[in-house]
């Protein structure tokens, strides 16, 4: 029964392709709304991380810099956008790194992303926004306490750098 309900929804979507938009449509009104938020992982030259202290975040303050994506943003440019309006950095995401569920609030996901500026001297031109009190460059073994998350995902870009550093240096060789 259910299978020629569904040839038959799709007979009818092929003769009128402007029903598959429609039902689509409708559809997704019926799914659960989530909101996403996007944090960048910035390293520098000497692999340290940039952290940022927020001043709403009285759990952990400490963290990676990021926020909310706006509506219809992709995350790897609402990421962009926020260290620029946060930090005032313009960056470009290189590779998503992680996806967890926030366990603050139902229906939000958090994505990470490996993040470079475009001109290494940009990190001198760092200016915080009135929602962080501060920001510095941190080594793996002397990160603040931060979010267990974030924790996680700076280990997995720096190891995602690493052996992106490797792979390069072997397409150099001869």
């Amino acid at each position: 029964m259910k299978d020629r309900a569904l040839r038959s929804l799709g007979d009818v979507i092929q003769r009128f392709p402007i029903m598959a938009k429609l039902l689509t449509t409708v559809y997704r009104m019926s799914l659960s709304r989530f909101t996403v938020g996007a944090v960048g992982v910035l390293f520098d030259e000497k692999d340290r991380v940039l952290l940022v202290e927020h001043r709403f975040h009285p759990d952990f303050p400490w963290g990676l810099p990021g926020g909310w994506i706006d509506g219809g943003e992709m995350p790897q440019n609402g990421v962009e956008r926020e260290l620029k309006e946060e930090l005032n950095l313009r960056v470009y995401a290189i590779q998503p790194v992680m996806i967890w569920q926030s366990p603050l609030w139902k229906n939000h996901i958090d994505m990470a992303f490996w993040v470079d500026t475009f001109q290494p001297d940009d990190i001198n031109d760092i200016q915080l926004s009135a929602e962080l009190a501060n920001y510095g460059w941190f080594g793996l073994d002397g990160l603040p306490h931060i979010e267990p998350n974030h924790q996680q995902v700076i280990m997995r870009a720096y190891a995602i750098k690493q052996a992106t550093r490797i792979i390069q240096q072997g397409a150099q060789q001869p």
